[in-house]
């Protein structure tokens, strides 16, 4: 996955679309593939790849929200409760 981006990154490609690779009859878990995949866009945003688009192509609704989850886990910042000064 992250190789993909990189090539992305490296021919000027403005969109990509990925599958959840391995997550059909391969049994690869779509939560270690949301991150996987969730880990790998960050690191190329991170190294300056800025695509106009990016599509993940899922089967249903289930793996839907978990990749919105394993995104929201790994590009959301948390931000713990305030200390007392």
């Amino acid at each position: 996955v992250g190789s993909a981006f990189w090539v992305g990154n490296h021919i000027g490609a403005k969109s990509i679309g990925m599958p959840a690779f391995g997550t059909g009859i391969a049994g690869f878990p779509i939560v270690q593939c949301a991150t996987v995949m969730a880990r790998a866009l960050k690191r190329a945003l991170a190294d300056g790849w800025a695509p106009d688009e990016g599509r993940f192509v899922l089967f249903g609704d289930g793996a839907r929200r978990v990749f919105e989850a394993s995104f929201r886990d790994v590009f959301v910042t948390k931000v713990g409760p305030k200390r007392a000064e």
